[in-house]
């Protein structure tokens, strides 16, 4: 067990920025570049914005895919949907990119990845992308850059949606959901299932030992969202985020007729509290939980020495915006983040480090 924190405290001098309704944010707007809302135009780090449009007209079925059309940015990807993704923004190790679930750090410890492959885009509605170093605001995983995804939200009248589609190699994709807004409460529920059968990972025409059988992928996701604004100055709001994957993989150095499989989730749990406590002082306080869980099965058995490592991050962070006149703001934040990491490989492991 591995247990790391994180203690941060950041202050900056922003530009002004354009103020955009908490629920959904505008086209034009940004807010991972400085971590507040900032026009785009007048964002000083490249910055890469996918809206609810671009995802759907993508017809990607998941981040990882999706992510190959942003200038700046490769996927390696060992095989079809589903298989362990590798990210890079210019150049920068994959350890070196931090990729955020509603503001929520889901990554693996122990692989220091965040496993895309398994975030699905039917519970996406928005993806930032920015290019560059910024781990003055971020930390040092932030080196090459940050990726903030934000999950679907309510908005307008309560209304039910559905989605299906069908492809080849046996593709199929489901998705509903129920969201919009209440008077002062918004909401929304979403749920989808995928499954492939897919293609084999690795030509046995090169290597002989891996199994020629197809390698498929299923997938099923929930996520939820509600909000609710006490008046124009305070709101709470509660999200959750669930993504389980099953995937078949081929190992080159393996037998011919071995069954390579893992199981994965990443999740994320959150509360938030907005509140302005003065004129020109804006508080965040967000309270999260993020889970990476890998499990790896040999013929349908646990690989012996190291098939299971799931790392829980807890995280809080208080976030402060004040305005010092001129258009100028002052951001002041503060955060903790501690990661444990389970393990079957070294199960006894337990160090304290800090950053």
């Amino acid at each position: 067990m591995k247990h790391s924190q994180l203690l941060a405290a950041l202050l900056s001098v922003l530009s002004p920025f354009a103020s955009a309704a908490e629920n959904e944010i505008p086209d034009d707007i940004v807010v991972t570049a400085t971590r507040i809302e900032q026009p785009l135009a007048k964002t000083l780090a490249s910055t890469t914005v996918l809206t609810r449009d671009d995802i759907r007209n993508s017809q990607a079925p998941d981040v990882a895919t999706i992510l190959r059309t942003v200038a700046g940015v490769e996927v390696a990807q060992n095989g079809g949907t589903g298989k362990a993704s590798s990210l890079f923004l210019r150049g920068s190790n994959d350890n070196q990119v931090l990729v955020l679930l509603d503001g929520v750090r889901v990554n693996s410890a122990t692989f220091g990845t965040t496993a895309i492959e398994h975030l699905m885009l039917d519970q996406i509605d928005r993806i930032e992308v920015v290019r560059g170093n910024v781990s003055s605001l971020y930390g040092s995983e932030a080196i090459g850059g940050v990726i903030q995804i934000f999950t679907k939200r309510g908005r307008g009248a309560p209304a039910f949606n559905v989605s299906e589609g069908v492809g080849s190699h046996g593709t199929q994709r489901l998705s509903a959901g129920w969201g919009g807004a209440v008077e002062n409460t918004e909401f929304s529920i979403q749920a989808s299932r995928f499954n492939t059968d897919g293609v084999s990972a690795i030509n046995p025409a090169i290597y002989p030992n891996a199994n020629p059988d197809n390698d498929g992928y299923d997938n099923t996701s929930v996520s939820a969202n509600v909000r609710h604004a006490f008046n124009a100055d305070h709101s709470v709001s509660a999200s959750l985020f669930n993504s389980q994957g099953h995937n078949q993989y081929d190992n080159a150095y393996g037998a011919p007729t071995d069954i390579n499989t893992n199981d994965a989730q990443v999740s994320k749990l959150s509360l938030t509290s907005e509140d302005r406590l003065g004129e020109t002082w804006m508080s965040k306080v967000q309270l999260a939980q993020g889970v990476d869980n890998y499990q790896d099965y040999l013929n349908g058995a646990p690989v012996a020495g190291g098939s299971i490592y799931k790392t829980t991050s807890q995280q809080l962070s208080w976030q402060n915006t004040l305005g010092l006149g001129a258009g100028k703001q002052l951001l002041a934040v503060v955060e903790y983040l501690g990661q444990q990491v389970d393990s079957d490989l070294q199960p006894q492991l337990d160090r304290d480090y800090r950053k």
